[in-house]
């Protein structure tokens, strides 16, 4: 944990948020918390990890 008034320590979580709002969220209205949680999960394991594996190599 930083300091207060350091606050690059969360940068990396907000900026995955953020994207899955607006790559996934904010597209699509979702049936129930299910289905929400389903395409989540495929957004994390598809879309997410192919972008952080391709960015790492």
């Amino acid at each position: 944990m930083s300091r207060t008034a350091h606050c690059w320590d969360n940068s990396v979580l907000e900026s995955f948020c953020s994207s899955l709002k607006r790559r996934l969220l904010d597209t699509v209205l979702f049936e129930s918390r299910v289905v929400a949680r389903q395409a989540i999960f495929e957004y994390i394991d598809t879309t997410d990890n192919a972008v952080i594996r391709h960015w790492l190599t």
